[in-house]
């Protein structure tokens, strides 16, 4: 495996820290909203919907210690590492975008659905 050096892996690491720091802010007010999915009833049974709610509330953790953990690795000169490390708020992502496609196919967008 190639090494990585030079200010490419930094560059690399301070975008996605605004990138993924500002989404990780931006989805802290969108929970305030989670308890208003359950309003339809039967929708507290539903596992997709909790599936949704659960991807939702992982996002700004997984976030911010992907974050945390790639900063650190970089610190102590493991830029691989610290590349592999700024994957965990993709997977937080991907989590969200998974928990909503499969409410809309499985339930066709309806937060009471079984």
């Amino acid at each position: 495996m190639a090494t990585l050096s030079g200010p490419m892996p930094r560059v690399m690491l301070v975008v996605a820290t605004v990138i993924f720091g500002l989404t990780g802010l931006l989805s802290l007010p969108m929970l305030l909203f989670t308890p208003m999915m359950f309003d339809a009833p039967g929708s507290e049974d539903s596992v997709y919907t909790w599936l949704l709610v659960g991807s939702l509330l992982l996002y700004p953790f997984l976030t911010l210690g992907g974050l945390v953990l790639a900063w650190r690795a970089n610190g102590r000169g493991e830029v691989e590492l610290a590349l592999k490390r700024l994957q965990l708020p993709l997977l937080a992502a991907s989590l969200v975008v998974g928990a909503m496609v499969l409410l809309e196919l499985v339930c066709a967008g309806n937060f009471a659905c079984r």
